[in-house]
């Protein structure tokens, strides 16, 4: 079990405002969500390889992480369009947890334009499952404003055992003001307009359910 310093929301931030925050030395006690987004997490006995999508006017990436119950510290930076990287030389049957921040140079400072949720992952060797996949039983819903609905997901893990490290599926929503979504994965609608709730794994997979409010 992870013993983290940060507290980590299991309701995730919205998408951020457009101007661009100063990047924290540090990470910060609630993630800005997106547009990056993890795109696969895979490790071995002695590593670990993280991919993520190209963000629009990124200048590069941060990758911060550290083994599960130490805190986070800056791993790796990459430049230009690099989207993956390995982290080696790790210990084997061990949790290890990450997360990437998309920045952009501005005037010779580096600001946050996004940042994934926080990963958790196994390496492998020994005993602990992975998650695999996610299952949504509704992928779209259509609200009135005001009306509420929940997402029923579950996660398929491997054989082994499950080390719970955040909630099993965590959630964020990319506009706030059309639809709102809290950690048991009921929607609210707020405003006529579409968005996506993203429904995150411990180890950052995701699946995505559009809202339309009328």
């Amino acid at each position: 079990m992870c013993s983290l310093r940060i507290k980590e929301t299991e309701a995730i931030a919205a998408l951020p405002a457009p101007t661009p925050t100063v990047v924290p030395p540090t990470p910060t006690a609630a993630p800005t969500q997106a547009p990056v987004h993890l795109n696969s997490l895979t490790s071995k006995k002695t590593s670990v390889t993280i991919k993520w999508n190209k963000v629009k006017g990124a200048s590069g990436y941060k990758i911060y992480g550290s083994k599960c119950g130490n805190d986070y510290r800056l791993l790796k930076t990459v430049k230009g369009s690099t989207v993956k990287w390995t982290h080696k030389g790790l210990k084997e049957n061990t949790y290890y947890k990450y997360y990437v921040v998309a920045y952009k140079t501005v005037n010779g400072k580096q600001t946050v334009l996004s940042k994934t949720p926080t990963m958790h992952i196994p390496t492998t060797g020994g005993k602990f499952s992975k998650v695999k996949s996610i299952n949504i039983k509704k992928q779209s819903f259509t609200l009135k404003t005001g009306k509420k609905a929940t997402i029923k997901a579950s996660v398929v893990n491997t054989d082994g055992k499950i080390a719970k490290h955040v909630a099993e599926v965590r959630y964020m929503s990319s506009n706030k003001k059309v639809a709102t979504v809290n950690s048991k994965g009921v929607i609210t609608a707020k405003g006529k307009g579409k968005c996506t709730i993203y429904c995150y794994a411990q180890n950052g997979l995701r699946k995505s359910v559009k809202v339309t409010v009328k």
